[in-house]
């Protein structure tokens, strides 16, 4: 009896352990917000004129990069770095799992794409990614899954503003929206549908 109480302790305080920790991932994020401060990228041969700074110069990017307006004088160098592509809004996955902000794509001048979120806010969870996909607003697991769906990262954080560089070999044109996923338990937590800039 006493061999069989010595054997069963530890074992039932590993057990404990290792609930805590499954029950601390699963949890956690629910009470824990992770902001996310990315500046939006000066494209990698981009000057700067005398006498503009980093941030003014990242600025002027952002608000051109949102105008449609034709402009007859040229943009100084440094704004050159990246049009839209396709942009949207996030919505809410349900009446749990919310999600707001913009999701762009930008073309930069050397012809990489990247997906910036900005003024983004979604409910936190274990195991979030960002996910690329051809359905315009998934609602359902398969919809998300469609073949030709990327699993383009690991989410930085569930606020904040955040740059995700696309690979060469995603054929955008097939991209119709971004997805929070929840990959550990297969849940949409947001979409953005994206349309055409």
């Amino acid at each position: 009896m006493a061999n069989r109480r010595a054997i069963l302790i530890p074992a039932g305080i590993v057990a404990l352990i290792i609930i805590g920790v499954v029950v601390w991932w699963l949890a956690s994020p629910l009470f824990i917000n992770k902001t996310v401060s990315d500046q939006f990228p000066l494209s990698a041969g981009a000057t700067l004129p005398a006498g503009v700074s980093q941030p003014s110069a990242e600025q002027t990017m952002v608000a051109a990069s949102q105008t449609n307006r034709a402009m007859a004088e040229g943009m100084p160098e440094a704004t050159q770095t990246a049009a839209r592509f396709k942009t949207g809004m996030f919505r809410d996955g349900d009446g749990f799992h919310k999600g707001s902000g913009s999701a762009t794509i930008y073309k930069q001048t050397d012809g990489t794409y990247l997906l910036r979120l900005e003024n983004f806010k979604a409910t936190n969870g274990p195991d979030l990614h960002v996910y690329l996909s051809s359905g315009s607003d998934p609602k359902t697991n398969a919809e998300v899954l469609d073949p030709g769906y990327i699993d383009l990262a690991v989410l930085k954080g569930n606020q904040g503003d955040q740059n995700y560089i696309i690979p060469a070999s995603v054929d955008l044109t097939r991209q119709n929206s971004v997805v929070i996923w929840c990959k550990a338990f297969s849940v949409i937590f947001s979409v953005a549908s994206l349309r055409a800039a």
